[in-house]
């Protein structure tokens, strides 16, 4: 599956465990209403992903792109294409599209928390940070 995983930090002591999903929702609303104000197109809004964190669809270009958003050791956001079957056999992983949003992330996190966001372009690349 294609995706993309960004990381960032915006506080320095821990959150309990028990309250990381209500800690979430408002920075990933932040986060995609700064997307919004750029321009992005939300195909579904906000909702609860599990019990641990968010996610929204976005459309970019001809694609459907969906971005969840957890808390692990850091804020983490994982960006990923939702491929056809046919995308699958024809080798479509919209790599442009994910790096485009992946961008646009970054972006509205440095806007709107005054941090620096990280990218990683495979889940083995972000395992190996």
């Amino acid at each position: 599956m294609a995706q993309r995983f960004i990381t960032f930090e915006t506080v320095s002591e821990p959150i309990d465990p028990d309250m990381e999903q209500l800690a979430t929702k408002p920075l990933f609303a932040q986060i995609v209403d700064g997307l919004r104000r750029k321009g992005s197109e939300i195909a579904a809004p906000p909702s609860e992903y599990d019990s641990y964190g968010w996610y929204a669809d976005f459309q970019v270009g001809t694609s459907n792109l969906t971005c969840m958003m957890q808390r692990s050791d850091s804020w983490l956001l994982i960006v990923s294409s939702n491929r056809s079957l046919m995308d699958r056999l024809k080798g479509r992983h919209y790599d442009s599209e994910l790096n485009d949003l992946a961008g646009l992330i970054s972006a509205v996190v440095k806007e709107e928390f005054g941090v620096s966001a990280q990218t990683f372009n495979s889940e083995e690349e972000f395992r190996k940070r």
